[in-house]
């Protein structure tokens, strides 16, 4: 399992297999290869190597090692655990999730 963590290390995300759920253990989303997806297949966020986009044109977040980035470097989450991979998709879910979406 693999938990993103505020600032405070509360855990508010978890990634289970390709489920993203929520603190209470709601399932949010799924994984699809670099792609986060909602229950009905629709594309939320996308990863590339390090950069999380929501938006195909300008990514959101950037993971630096097991933290989340603002484009003014500021750590707004930690992630525990996982592939670099599976740590940016937890962290498209928090863009997303903090997003207008």
């Amino acid at each position: 399992m693999i938990t993103l963590r505020n600032p405070l290390g509360q855990s508010l995300l978890q990634l289970q297999g390709d489920t993203v759920r929520n603190g209470h253990g709601d399932a949010l989303a799924r994984v699809d290869g670099h792609t986060l997806r909602n229950h009905d297949g629709a594309r939320l966020a996308h990863v590339e190597g390090d950069r999380i986009f929501l938006s195909p044109e300008q990514p959101s977040l950037q993971l630096a090692g097991d933290r989340l980035l603002t484009h003014s470097g500021l750590a707004v989450a930690t992630v525990d655990g996982g592939t670099a991979t599976e740590k940016a998709l937890l962290g498209a879910a928090f863009a997303f999730f903090c997003s207008d979406g």
